[in-house]
């Protein structure tokens, strides 16, 4: 069953704070390692609706499955013509079109919101989370080595964008 998207509004939070924590816990998120709470993502995602959005994905009982953002990657405004895309489903409901539906929502979204290009930031271990972003597109353009604090040893962080406007994009990305 396809889930219902929808902007994500200050009630979702709580909904989107279990989420979070849930992948930080199974060691899968860059938000880590120690759990979010309200009060930080309510800062992130709801204080910069202007220009950035965030999304979540339901069930038709109305229970959060899944939640997608474009934030900014950095303070600096000058870097505002890029998003980093954040991107949650709940365990239980992975592998079934959520993260695609989102995402896909998202991109049409970034073109709509004039973005340049979207940043992605994960780990580099498992894998499988890379080989999907390189087939929405995402290219390798760098890493970031032993900066991430997980399970006791420092983990490499990988950086991939996608541009939208590919007359700009960069020749030094990759396909990895």
């Amino acid at each position: 069953m396809k889930p219902r998207l929808r902007r994500l509004v200050r009630t979702d939070v709580d909904a989107v704070v279990g989420l979070c924590n849930e992948a930080i816990m199974c060691g899968e998120s860059t938000w880590g390692p120690e759990p979010v709470n309200a009060s930080l993502l309510n800062a992130r995602l709801c204080e910069n609706a202007a220009r950035f959005e965030a999304y979540v994905a339901e069930t038709a009982e109305g229970h959060v499955i899944g939640w997608a953002g474009l934030l900014p990657h950095t303070d600096r405004p000058v870097y505002n013509v890029s998003a980093e895309l954040e991107v949650f489903v709940a365990k239980s409901q992975r592998r079934r079109g959520v993260a695609r539906a989102l995402v896909s929502q998202l991109l049409a979204r970034a073109t709509a919101l004039d973005f340049h290009s979207l940043l992605l930031i994960v780990q580099d271990q498992p894998t499988r989370p890379i080989a999907w972003a390189v087939r929405l597109g995402f290219q390798s353009v760098g890493y970031l080595a032993c900066v991430y604090p997980a399970r006791g040893e420092w983990r490499d962080l990988l950086v991939l964008e996608k541009f939208l406007t590919p007359e700009l994009a960069s020749p030094h990305a990759t396909q990895r």
